[in-house]
């Protein structure tokens, strides 16, 4: 699941750095990286990871010959709702969205008076089309009006739209109805993140950790909340303890790099955006990340450097160059 929201981030002692729209969740990414989209500079995003509340639902995940044939349309006999929402999760995180939609379709109709099929399908939704996905959650929630995970989803419709306020009060009601909502606590953590409002983020946080415990989602959403209220050092502990917990995640290293490279540790930072790209995405990322606390001098030979490699996306780095030009023009 996942979301964009605008924010500021202000550092002391520095100019603004816009770091445009947040990332909420990108759990399973395409491309090398995972910060944001791939690449810092193509959206100037950091990335969150979360939820939602149908985890409660989910089988728990056999990876044996049936599934393989349920997934493959294989079985002798017809699968189950459950067998196919259950491959419709795996597909989903591992990033292979349209055979997931098509796992949770096939659940659907084999279980047209279950809401689960359907609360997956306007999830994944979220991707790609918030204003979908909100009539999605609309419709369920006529349905099942107090279902905390639905209110979830509708709030991130919400914030996707730029609606922050209204998305905020719908989390504030799924609270109300469960107070121990790790996805509805972090969810209202990144409302009160898109208001500024970093102190009733920091308690929303602590809210959904002391549910979830140390997980790679709630620290990885907890250091961006750090980042963004210009609490560098927090920032780097809490994405440390992310990247140790888990160090196949992209979204923490990523999201680590970016705050130790705002720090001025840069070789950290490269290293840190090498765990899971090349070296070509490390140098335009760290390039980027001089360019957002105002290096230009750096920026620049990362950026270079970058293209000198061929192992990047060109054109993504040619436009961080004229990002940067352009930047430099208007001073």
């Amino acid at each position: 699941m996942w979301n964009k929201k605008r924010v500021k981030l202000s550092l002391s002692g520095r100019r603004d750095f816009g770091l445009g729209g947040v990332i909420v969740a990108l759990v399973a990414l395409t491309g090398p990286l995972a910060c944001a989209t791939g690449q810092l500079g193509q959206h100037e995003e950091a990335s969150r990871e979360w939820g939602n509340d149908t985890a409660r639902q989910s089988p728990s995940g056999s990876h044996g010959a049936r599934a393989a044939l349920v997934a493959n349309d294989r079985t002798a006999r017809a699968p189950t709702p459950m067998e196919l929402l259950e491959v419709g999760d795996r597909e989903r995180a591992e990033g292979a969205y349209d055979r997931a939609h098509l796992a949770y379709v096939r659940a659907h109709f084999s279980d047209r008076a279950g809401i689960a099929p359907l609360e997956r399908i306007a999830y994944l939704s979220l991707r790609t089309n918030s204003v979908k996905a909100e009539t999605l959650f609309r419709e369920l929630l006529e349905e099942a009006p107090d279902d905390p995970s639905l209110l979830v989803g509708l709030a991130y419709a919400e914030l996707a739209q730029g609606n922050s306020r209204e998305a905020r009060t719908i989390l504030e009601r799924a609270v109300s109805i469960d107070p121990n909502s790790s996805a509805a606590n972090a969810a209202l953590a990144v409302t009160h993140d898109t208001l500024h409002d970093f102190d009733r983020a920091s308690v929303s946080n602590s809210r959904a950790m002391a549910v979830s415990g140390d997980s790679v989602q709630v620290l990885n959403n907890q250091g961006v909340s750090s980042l963004l209220a210009g609490k560098l050092g927090d920032a780097i502990r809490l994405l440390r303890r992310a990247s140790s917990i888990d160090p196949d995640s992209r979204l923490a290293a990523n999201n680590l790099g970016l705050a130790l490279g705002l720090s001025g540790h840069d070789q950290e930072a490269y290293d840190a955006f090498r765990l899971h790209g090349s070296r070509g995405d490390a140098l335009n990322n760290l390039g980027f990340v001089c360019y957002l606390r105002g290096d230009s001098h750096e920026a620049r030979s990362h950026f270079e450097a970058a293209l000198l490699s061929s192992e990047t996306d060109e054109l993504r780095v040619l436009r961080n160059l004229e990002r940067l030009d352009a930047s430099l023009a208007s001073q």
